[in-house]
């Protein structure tokens, strides 16, 4: 099995989806061999598990990404997101799904996870128990292997739980945090957390947001919180898309062979993110 060093705030981790041709006839089908060298660590994202520990993969592709020799973790996504965390987890966990998850990790020769959905989308409540019951689980899945790679992402504002966050810090590998929830160019409002408060702002219809400022300044604030900073990844979602409609993704496939109208379009171009959050 591959190896990885443990500092991942220093690696440049890569999501890979797959035959995207399923979800957009335009997008392009990459080839896992076509994944730039610069991706050391890969994140194979096309896998849900359903209430019932039951896994919907693609075995045959994962392992085309896993032949690669280069360190794979799965994006764990629950079959019904944040609702299926609520209703899967208990006080003490749920050993028999991190069961299914080990022995999943096991006999395809994957290093860990990422546990995706752990926080509510927009209007979905908060359950307030979640967290703790989260550190039951986690431990559970390390039971099986002990350097089982544990991601969990959040948005920047969920770090509000210090004692949780101290006893997570204890146990994940790395903390994914999801800029693309503040990076949004249509309707959606992004929340930046700065200096303690929190400050409210509308996504300005605009080709040219200022995403690099946005991920300055939740670096600014994530260092005020009781997360463990070493441990920090950041999730740049740099896919087009489409103003003035609420979920319409295009391809970079599309903007550089056209046609696109990049008036109408909100296209990142910001550069050297990593001296904005060192």
């Amino acid at each position: 099995m591959a190896s990885i060093s443990s500092n991942f705030s220093e690696s440049v981790m890569c999501e890979f989806r797959g035959n995207l041709k399923e979800f957009n006839s335009i997008s392009a089908n990459l080839d896992p061999k076509s994944i730039p060298i610069e991706c050391e660590v890969i994140i194979y994202s096309t896998f849900t598990i359903n209430a019932s520990s039951f896994i919907d993969v693609d075995e045959a592709l994962l392992k085309s990404v896993t032949d690669l020799k280069k360190p794979v973790i799965v994006a764990l996504e629950r079959e019904k997101d944040y609702q299926d965390w609520i209703s899967i987890l208990h006080p003490d966990g749920n050993a028999p799904d991190a069961l299914v998850l080990c022995d999943f990790a096991l006999k395809h020769n994957v290093l860990g996870f990422v546990l995706r959905s752990i926080w509510p989308f927009y209007d979905t409540p908060l359950n307030e128990t979640l967290g703790i019951f989260l550190i039951a689980y986690i431990k559970q899945l390390k039971q099986c292997k002990p350097e089982l790679i544990i991601g969990v992402s959040i948005p920047p504002t969920a770090v509000t739980n210090s004692s949780t966050f101290l006893e997570f810090n204890d146990l994940v590998t790395f903390y994914e945090i999801e800029m693309d929830y503040l990076f949004q160019c249509t309707y959606f409002e992004a929340y930046v957390t700065i200096n303690n408060t929190v400050t409210q702002q509308t996504a300005q219809k605009s080709p040219n947001p200022d995403f690099a400022g946005l991920l300055g300044s939740t670096s600014l604030y994530l260092q005020t919180t009781p997360i463990n900073v070493l441990k920090l990844t950041y999730d740049i979602e740099i896919y087009p898309q489409i103003l003035d409609v609420l979920i319409s993704y295009t391809s970079y496939a599309q903007v550089c062979k056209g046609p696109i109208n990049k008036n109408q379009s909100c296209i990142e171009t910001s550069k050297d993110f990593y001296n904005m959050v060192k």
